[in-house]
């Protein structure tokens, strides 16, 4: 598709041609990101939409009980750790000075 001139507009308001739309999929009222480019170009992306899902205290306590850790799991991450040398009841913060983290 050529380059196609497009004025700003009142309130700084750009038309989105109606060939461009139709190309890309867009329809009237369809949120876009707009983003400058280093180059300093002026960047358009359709803003995907996604719902939002809420969740009461009984559904939350169903997500930490499927995602907790049996004891043998537990104790092999402790294991793991000390071999690293970290102490499993502190974490990384109890690393010796000076030792990498990553």
């Amino acid at each position: 598709m050529d380059g196609m001139v497009v004025r700003i507009g009142k309130g700084g308001r750009v038309h989105v041609p109606k060939k461009a739309m139709e190309r890309l999929g867009l329809r009237e009222g369809e949120a876009l990101i707009a983003e400058v480019s280093e180059e300093g170009t002026l960047v358009l992306r359709s803003a995907g939409a996604y719902p939002i899902e809420t969740y009461d205290d009984r559904r939350v306590e169903e997500f930490l009980e499927a995602d907790s850790l049996t004891q043998e799991e537990k104790e092999k991450i402790s294991g793991f750790l000390r071999d690293d040398g970290v102490n499993p009841r502190r974490g990384v913060g109890s690393l010796p000075r000076g030792r990498l983290r990553s």
